[in-house]
C-alpha cells in the first residue's frame, strides 16, 4: 500500500486540528503515544509491531509528526536492536528538521505564509517474519516555496543476527545484478510514465548505478523500489516504485544473502519455482481446469524446477503433452503454469508448461461425486443419503514399504459438499482424521492432515472415477 502524500492545503487542515488532537490524545497517554498499528493477526501471538509518535509544535513556525515501529516479540519483549536502529532512523529525520528552524531568525518566521514549515514521517511494514523485517519509511518536508516534498528511506533487517541487510549483501560481487535491476526499472517506469515519459530523465535516475537502488524493501512478490520525485522524472509525475520478481536474478547472480531473503515468496515452505506431486493437491491456491492448445502434433514440454528452472538454461525436460490433453493448473511463475496430467492409465505427470500453451476451460462437471474413485492404489467411494448434497464417503489407502513392510489407511465418515468442496472426517482434533476434496472436470482432488492411517499413508492425490 503506497504511504498518502498531503498536499498544501490538507497540510493546512492538518494544522487548524492539531490543538484538538493533541488535547485528545493527552487524555490516554503522555508525551510519546503507543497504539498497535493494524488489527490483530494471525502472528499476534508471536509478535507485533506498535507504533510509536512524536510530535512538537511551534505556533506559527513549525511542527511536525513523526512515527517510526517498535517490534515486540513473543512475551511481549521488545526486539531491543531493530527497535534502536528504527528509532534512530526517526530520530535523525527530527533533528535534520530542527536543524533547518533553528537557522531561521524571529523576523523571517514573522513574514512566513500559511504559519510556517511542516514535516510528516510515517512508515509501512512490508514484510514481517521470524527473521526479516523489511520497513519504507515516507517523508513529507514544507520548507517554503512553491510546495513540499516527498523523500523514502528503507529499512531492511536480519532479526536473528541483529544486523541491516543490504542490496550489496544478496548478491554476489561483479555479477550483473545491477543491469537486471536497470533494464527492468526503466521498462516499468517509462510504461507507467506513459507517452510523456522523461526518457533520458528515467535513463539516469534508473541507470545500473548502486546510489540509484538503495531505498528498496523485501516482498513476498520480489525486491520492490523507490524513485522519489525528480529521481526519473520532474515533480509533477511523482514518485514510482518498481518490482524484480526473485525468479528475474539466475542462481549465478545470487549471494549468500540471497537465499534468506528470497525464501520469504516461498509457498507453503517450498520454493516457488518449485512444482511436484507431493504436496500438489495441499496448496492453497484456486485450482483449474485447462487444455493444452497449440498446432496438431506439436508438443508442450514439461520443464524443471531445480535451481534457475523453469526458466533457466537446459530447464526442458523429455516429457511433453499434445493438444487437447486435459490438466489441472495450481498456480503461475514467471511464464510458467504449474500444471498435474493425470492419464487415464499410468502415473501423473507433474510440472511446469509454458503459460501460453493453456487454454482455461469452464468447469461442468464439478457437482457429480457418485461413485467410486481411484488413484495409484488408493479409492474412495461417495454413497448419496436422504438428504441433498450430502454423502458418505469410504475409503482405502496403502502404503508399501520394503518386504512386508505394509501401513493402510482408511475413511468412514459424512459429510455434505458445498461448491465443489467436501470436507470431513472422524473428529476435529488435530490428531483425528481430516480430509479435504475437490471437484474439477473429470478429476477429484483429495488432500489429508496425514492421521488417517499408519505411517506415511496418505490418501493425497488426483483420483479418476472407476470405469
Amino acid at each position: 500500500m503506497a504511504l498518502p502524500i498531503l498536499n498544501f492545503e490538507e497540510i493546512l487542515m492538518i494544522k487548524k486540528n492539531l490543538i484538538y488532537l493533541l488535547l485528545i490524545t493527552l487524555l490516554t497517554t503522555i508525551g510519546i503515544n503507543a497504539q498497535s498499528q493494524d488489527p490483530p493477526s494471525e502472528d499476534d501471538l508471536k509478535r507485533k509491531i506498535i507504533k510509536r509518535e512524536v510530535k512538537d509544535v511551534a505556533e506559527g513556525k513549525w511542527e511536525y509528526d513523526v512515527a517510526y515501529p517498535e517490534l515486540h516479540l513473543k512475551g511481549d519483549t521488545p526486539h531491543k536492536a531493530f527497535n534502536a536502529v528504527a528509532k534512530k532512523i526517526a530520530m535523525d529525520e527530527i533533528k535534520a528538521f530542527r536543524g533547518y528552524t533553528s537557522e531561521v531568525t524571529e523576523e523571517e518566521w514573522k513574514k512566513m505564509i500559511a504559519g510556517g514549515w511542516t514535516m510528516s514521517f510515517s512508515y509501512e511494514v512490508e514484510h514481517l517474519d521470524d527473521d526479516i523485517i523489511s520497513v519504507r519509511f515516507g517523508e513529507y518536508q514544507y520548507t517554503g516555496g512553491a510546495h513540499g516534498n516527498n523523500f523514502t528511506k528503507t529499512l531492511n533487517y536480519d532479526l536473528k543476527n541483529n544486523k541491516e541487510i543490504k542490496l550489496t549483501d544478496l548478491f554476489k560481487e561483479n555479477s550483473n545484478y545491477l543491469n537486471v535491476i536497470s533494464k527492468e526499472s526503466i521498462q516499468q517506469i517509462t510504461k507507467k510514465q506513459g507517452e510523456y515519459a522523461a526518457v533520458d530523465w528515467i535513463k539516469e535516475g534508473a541507470s545500473p548505478n548502486l546510489k540509484n537502488f538503495n531505498k528498496w524493501t523485501i516482498t513476498k512478490q520480489g525486491l520492490k523500489f523507490y524513485f522519489d520525485p525528480y529521481e526519473v522524472g520532474p515533480y509533477a509525475a511523482g514518485g514510482f516504485e518498481t518490482l524484480l520478481p526473485y525468479e528475474k536474478f539466475t542462481y549465478q547472480t545470487q549471494g549468500s544473502k540471497f537465499y534468506d531473503v528470497a525464501k520469504v515468496s516461498y509457498i507453503d515452505g517450498s520454493p516457488p519455482n518449485i512444482c511436484r506431486n507431493g504436496l500438489y493437491t495441499r496448496q492453497k491456491v484456486d485450482f483449474a481446469l485447462a487444455r493444452i492448445n497449440g498446432k496438431k502434433n506439436s508438443r508442450a514440454y514439461f520443464y524443471k524446477d531445480e535451481n534457475d528452472c523453469p526458466n533457466g538454461i537446459n530447464c526442458r525436460g523429455k516429457a511433453y503433452l499434445i493438444p487437447g490433453d486435459e490438466v489441472i493448473y495450481s498456480r503461475s511463475y514467471s511464464d510458467y503454469a504449474c500444471v498435474w496430467y493425470q492419464p487415464q492409465k499410468g502415473s501423473e505427470t507433474v510440472g511446469w508448461i509454458k503459460k501460453d500453451r493453456l487454454n482455461f476451460v469452464k468447469d461442468t462437471k464439478s457437482l457429480a461425486w457418485i461413485g467410486e474413485w481411484e488413484y495409484a492404489e488408493n479409492s474412495i467411494t461417495f454413497i448419496p443419503t436422504k438428504t441433498s448434497g450430502r454423502y458418505k464417503v469410504k475409503g482405502d489407502a496403502l502404503w508399501k514399504g520394503l518386504g512386508d513392510n505394509v501401513h493402510i489407511g482408511e475413511l468412514d465418515f459424512t459429510a455434505t459438499a458445498k461448491g465443489g468442496i467436501l470436507e470431513g472426517g472422524d473428529g476435529k482434533d488435530k490428531y483425528d482424521c481430516q480430509v479435504k476434496m475437490q471437484r474439477i472436470g473429470n478429476f477429484l482432488l483429495v488432500s489429508d492432515n496425514k492421521m488417517c492411517g499408519g505411517v506415511n499413508v496418505s490418501f493425497d492425490g488426483v483420483y479418476l472415477k472407476k470405469r
